[in-house]
């Protein structure tokens, strides 16, 4: 055992013997190695996230449809189409709406939306292609307490159109035509001279067509070309003659037992209104709305009267 002197002094020999290993001038400290990349210490950088709810998330990435039923565009009316014929008398294209001067007399204001269809010369279009003074053939639709125009023709004598409608009067000596416009109650009139082909409707009940059979009440369609303040007929095709009958066979969709039914007609895929007097025209009482019937009826000119009713 060392006395306790002895080991103090030793400690103090090594302590000075190895600072001056350290510390001297001749023994020079090896170079620190440069930090690699991964050594170094990167500054965090800011980020920013977009915290989306759950439930929106859901309604993104879903592929159910989120069209918003209030902003979406309703559905044409339902009933018939009447043609009006005339030139603009101006248009607004703010308020979608134009005034029109018939070809029969008189003028009426038109309204458009995102279901009007408009054409030029038979190429459809923008309403930007309608202007003042256009010459324009539209088929109008009753839409509540305003007239809606389905398709807006601009014809510029190029090509020709189609109407169709009832004869109110014809005059053989001037060649004029005229037919019922059942919105307005203004006429639509058209030129028929020597070269208009007369044609019956292979459902008309007729073979040939004359001049003699252009009388009120006959329904008619009418290629035509646009000439001076009317239109010049093409073709005019006989649809229905007065006193013809007719054989409807469909579906009851309208009924009223009193004397009035609609039918859906398989022929032609039109519903015809059908009045019958219930004295003389003895429908079973199975007959009901959905029924398969028969029904042969006359025209007369302004209705379709019922002989005979068969349930099927």
């Amino acid at each position: 055992m060392f006395p306790v002197r002895t080991v103090a002094l030793m400690l103090a020999v090594f302590a000075g013997t190895a600072f001056g290993q350290n510390t001297s001038p001749d023994k020079n400290p090896e170079p620190q190695k440069a930090a690699t990349p991964r050594e170094t210490a990167t500054p965090a950088q800011p980020q920013t996230k977009v915290l989306v709810p759950e439930s929106d998330a859901a309604t993104a990435n879903s592929a159910a449809d989120s069209n918003d039923p209030l902003l979406s565009v309703p559905p044409l009316p339902k009933g018939k189409t009447t043609l009006l014929g005339g030139q603009v008398r101006n248009i607004d294209q703010i308020r979608n709406h134009m005034d029109v001067d018939s070809f029969g007399g008189g003028h009426m204001r038109v309204n458009f939306d995102e279901r009007t269809h408009f054409f030029r010369d038979g190429v459809e279009t923008t309403q930007l292609a309608v202007h003042k003074g256009d010459r324009v053939y539209v088929d109008t639709m009753l839409d509540k307490t305003r007239v809606l125009a389905r398709n807006v023709r601009v014809n510029t004598g190029v090509t020709a159109a189609s109407a169709a409608g009832q004869i109110s009067r014809f005059d053989p000596k001037s060649g004029t035509l005229t037919l019922r416009d059942q919105i307005a109650a203004r006429p639509v009139i058209f030129s028929i001279d020597q070269s208009t082909a007369l044609v019956a409707d292979k459902n008309s009940g007729a073979s040939t067509v004359t001049r003699n059979d252009l009388r009120p009440g006959a329904i008619v369609a009418v290629n035509f070309a646009p000439s001076g303040n009317r239109g010049l007929a093409k073709q005019v095709t006989v649809l229905a003659l007065p006193g013809t009958v007719f054989t409807f066979v469909g579906r009851v969709t309208n009924l009223d037992m009193r004397g009035a039914l609609a039918v859906d007609n398989q022929s032609d895929q039109k519903n015809y209104e059908i009045r019958f007097d219930p004295a003389q025209v003895h429908p079973s009482r199975s007959m009901v709305v959905g029924s398969n019937v028969v029904v042969k009826a006359e025209f007369d000119g302004r209705n379709y009267n019922a002989q005979s009713i068969e349930v099927q």
